[in-house]
């Protein structure tokens, strides 16, 4: 391989990915700094939104586990046997 061909770029250098918004052609067009920008903080405002769902999902589970009542216990100590807990002979 050779290395001469390939010269190094600093990372400062390398451009930032662009924010390629389809069918927003008719608008005037931003330079591609701006578009980054408002790409990164649209996707910041996702992240949040899609996080705040989920916490309220989990609050709400949350809530409703401990709205349950409390089981009876299902043991019977009582030497004949309960015909409502035997499952139907097949």
């Amino acid at each position: 391989m050779e290395t001469t061909l390939y010269r190094p770029i600093a990372t400062c250098n390398i451009p930032m990915p662009i924010d390629e918004s389809e069918g927003k052609e008719d608008g005037p067009q931003l330079p591609r700094i701006l578009r980054q920008a408002a790409g990164t903080q649209t996707a910041a405002r996702r992240v949040v939104l899609i996080t705040v769902t989920f916490l309220l999902i989990a609050v709400m589970e949350g809530v409703l586990l401990f709205r349950l009542p409390s089981p009876e216990p299902l043991v019977v100590y009582h030497d004949v046997p309960r015909h409502n807990l035997l499952e139907p002979l097949k």
